[in-house]
């Protein structure tokens, strides 16, 4: 099951954010919250497996802060 950690908005925040997770070891998707919006305007969700959610939460506030 995929559990969301974060919320940003924009693609290509979420997409560097989700490459940083990547180069930790986690596993990461995207999921945009609305249809039709575009991609600067919508917000997306990082999503990890549930196991690591609490790892990759803490590895995120690294990089963010």
């Amino acid at each position: 099951m995929w559990m969301v950690i974060h919320m940003v908005q924009g693609k290509a925040a979420a997409q560097r954010l989700m490459q940083a997770l990547t180069q930790e070891g986690f596993m990461v998707r995207l999921h945009a919250v609305y249809r039709n919006r575009e991609d600067a305007q919508n917000y997306f969700e990082l999503q990890v497996p549930k196991a690591e959610a609490q790892e990759a939460r803490a590895a995120l506030q690294d990089k963010l802060f």
